[in-house]
């Protein structure tokens, strides 16, 4: 059935992710990625930053918006 929510069509965007940095799960830490003013920007512990080449593929967690 052609279901219509309220709160938008059943289109989505990606809006942060979350991935691992290290060599191991035992070794490294989470980041996690958050799409601002069309661009992405990392989030790794103090440290936060444009990310030119964010790692999407390799993500964890993936958190999407409903267009």
């Amino acid at each position: 059935p052609n279901t219509t929510y309220r709160d938008g069509e059943g289109k989505y965007k990606l809006v942060a992710f979350i991935s691992h940095m290290g060599t191991s799960t035992m070794v490294g830490h989470y980041v996690c990625h958050i799409k601002k003013e069309g661009r992405w920007v990392i989030y790794n512990d103090e440290k936060v930053a444009l990310s030119e080449h964010p790692p999407r593929d390799l993500a964890y967690l993936y958190l999407y918006q409903r267009l």
